[in-house]
């Protein structure tokens, strides 16, 4: 609801239609019980760098994975037309839909969850810290 309102303020949306359009395109944001949702942004201060990089990283979107330990790798759900043909955007929305074993795997803290890239011109690694990880775990629900 704060992410709806903030868009409406920051782009002074005041007609009904556009605040129905913002708050359909959040409601498919949402995840579902065996989904986690994040946004990644591409942030490079320097916007003459960004410019140079953008063209680079088309299909980023599509290299986003979550790994929990050795045998689970989920590649993100992605929302479409983020990348053009001659450039990518600076914010992407996606989804990990999970089945019930990697939903297990993901609340076994004794396995490692790592959020990766693998674009052929951006390779990047992050471990969900525990604190991270167990409230994720709450969201997700095994059916």
């Amino acid at each position: 609801l704060f992410q709806i309102q903030e868009m409406m303020r920051a782009e002074r949306i005041v007609h009904e239609d556009k605040i129905q359009q913002e708050i359909d395109i959040y409601n498919e944001l949402i995840p579902e019980d065996n989904e986690l949702s994040a946004t990644m942004l591409i942030e490079i201060d320097d916007l003459e760098v960004l410019r140079q990089w953008l063209p680079k990283l088309i299909g980023i979107e599509e290299q986003v994975w979550l790994r929990i330990g050795d045998r689970h790798a989920v590649r993100a759900l992605y929302e479409p037309g983020r990348s053009k043909e001659d450039k990518t955007s600076t914010v992407h929305y996606v989804r990990f839909r999970l089945s019930p074993e990697e939903i297990r795997a993901f609340k076994d803290e004794s396995l490692p969850a790592v959020l990766a890239i693998a674009h052929e011109n951006y390779r990047a690694e992050a471990t969900i810290p525990p604190e991270v990880r167990r409230s994720l775990a709450e969201d997700l629900v095994l059916p």
